[in-house]
């Protein structure tokens, strides 16, 4: 059979363009395209045996859900205000919850894999999920160790990231002794390191809780008074909204601050 026939391939999208992923007997083909305005083509060979990571995770809480939640709340507010009609707040209500219950029922499918020096994120499309699952219990069932740790929930990794802000010395130095276990370090890898977990803490803290929680309190002025427990309902459902914005937006700019975090000139 031709390795690459449609059988063999996987279709999906990553990095915001179309990718695919060819399965052969002893090794994957990754095939896609970095950049937006001038997309740069890429393509590996990754053997089997150096894979170290082979696992789906699914996504249910994605910018579409958390819209359709903020489209429940404000449905919910205005009704209860008598700012619109109630047909025109039930319409809103039932979109927004359809928002939310469709990406339950179809959650967005990552295929995550890994080597010992890179990471590969496939977006799958419908039509790749069925293969995308063969493969990977096709994999792990040789080798169980692949399947890696589950990603944390959004609230516990932001905590994490909010401790690392405000973590010593002493301590991040501690966790990069812990993490490089083989070979040498360069002397200077220890201070890049912790600058680096530093200001990624920085960049994750501000796109998820610092504006979309300044973007909720600068608008709040410009709409009618509420009273007090309205008003707090008010802020959580704008900054639900300005943070399904800012999920959006920082995803499109992490490439370009990835250097600044990682302190690369």
């Amino acid at each position: 059979m031709n390795s690459d026939s449609p059988l063999n391939v996987i279709k999906g999208r990553a990095y915001q363009r179309p990718a695919t992923l060819s399965v052969h007997e002893d090794k994957l083909i990754w095939r896609a395209a970095r950049g937006q305005l001038h997309p740069r083509p890429e393509q590996y060979e990754i053997p089997l045996e150096d894979m170290n990571l082979c696992t789906l995770h699914y996504r249910t809480w994605t910018a579409v859900s958390i819209v359709g939640l903020v489209m429940v709340g404000l449905a919910v507010l205005w009704q209860v205000y008598g700012s619109i009609s109630l047909p025109a707040a039930a319409a809103i209500g039932f979109a927004g919850a359809l928002g939310i219950v469709l990406r339950r029922v179809f959650p967005e499918t990552w295929l995550v894999m890994g080597t010992s020096g890179m990471i590969y994120r496939l977006r799958e499309n419908s039509r790749s999920v069925g293969r995308c699952e063969d493969l990977v219990r096709r994999f792990q069932g040789d080798r169980p160790e692949l399947a890696g740790v589950n990603p944390e929930n959004v609230l516990p990794y932001l905590g994490r990231q909010v401790r690392i802000l405000f973590a010593s010395k002493q301590s991040l130095r501690e966790e990069f002794r812990l993490t490089v276990r083989q070979g040498e370090p360069a002397p200077d890898d220890e201070e890049r390191f912790i600058g680096a977990r530093k200001r990624m803490a920085v960049w994750m803290v501000l796109w998820f809780f610092v504006l979309p929680l300044g973007g909720a309190l600068v608008v709040q002025p410009f709409l009618p008074s509420q009273p007090g427990i309205w008003l707090a309902v008010r802020v959580g459902l704008w900054f639900f909204l300005f943070l399904s914005v800012c999920m959006f937006v920082q995803g499109l700019l992490f490439k370009k601050a990835s250097k600044w975090i990682l302190g690369i000139d």
